[in-house]
């Protein structure tokens, strides 16, 4: 049994952990410090939001909402953001369009051929030691696929998904709630560079190794979790004052 400061493990946490372990400490342990809302992350949470909102209503009704429809529920929740922090030379209005572009052409061009037979599906399993797995599927389909959604400046290579713990960790979740292995991962990719684009990025299968992998990278951090092990970490792309939100506090720590 693991000594972890939730019941459970996720790949946010492991993401995070993995990134800086004394992050990791800041977040989900000492839990002191107010988190600042990242523009970035904002925009990412509201596009999120709109696709769910049209699978939701197509996994009822076998039909997509209009475009208009999930461009306005884009906007609602996008207009709740104007206080974000926004990265030099961005903007909350630049990013109206920029989502509304991304949107629509998500919806006119890629969710059509999606028929999802799960979304947003949380669930939980046990990995061995008593460790607890804990995932959200953004979409599986009929045809089991995992899709799932991601915004970025850049395109996912197809490289970066097929060696994804992410689309490892929720084929593994896939497989046990439906005792199938998803025939591919995919990546979803709404990339933010100029006017937005589309990219679906082919993560490949996942098979029983890939599997085993994964459960060793959790259970060998949940025991650096347990012991402890929360060393400062400045190598990293996150060790930047607009990147982390712990970032002055840890650096005078």
């Amino acid at each position: 049994m693991y000594n972890l400061p939730k019941p459970y493990l996720s790949h946010s946490q492991v993401s995070c952990y993995q990134m800086c372990p004394k992050q990791y400490w800041y977040r989900y342990i000492h839990k002191q410090i107010e988190e600042p809302i990242f523009a970035v992350l904002s925009f990412g949470t509201c596009y999120h939001a709109a696709m769910e909102f049209n699978f939701r209503h197509k996994l009822t009704y076998l039909t997509d909402r209009p475009v208009e429809e999930v461009v306005t529920y884009f906007l609602e929740r996008w207009s709740k953001c104007q206080h974000a922090i926004f990265e030099e030379g961005q903007s909350w209005a630049k990013h109206v369009n920029l989502g509304i572009s991304l949107v629509t052409k998500y919806m006119e061009d890629y969710a059509p051929q999606v028929n999802p037979i799960m979304v947003e599906q949380k669930h939980e399993m046990e990995i061995g030691e008593g460790l607890l797995f804990q995932g959200v599927l953004d979409l599986y389909t009929t045809e089991r696929k995992v899709i799932d959604f991601k915004t970025a400046a850049k395109a996912w290579s197809s490289s970066k998904a097929r060696e994804s713990d992410q689309l490892t960790g929720y084929a593994m979740l896939a497989f046990d709630l439906t005792a199938n292995w998803p025939t591919c991962t995919e990546i979803h990719c709404a990339v933010k560079e100029g006017e937005g684009s589309i990219k679906v990025v082919d993560g490949g299968p996942r098979f029983p190794y890939h599997i085993d992998d994964y459960k060793k990278t959790l259970h060998s951090t949940a025991r650096d979790i347990s012991e402890g092990i929360f060393y400062k970490d400045t190598s990293g792309w996150i060790c930047q004052k607009d990147r982390c939100p712990y970032f002055t506090d840890c650096m005078h720590g």
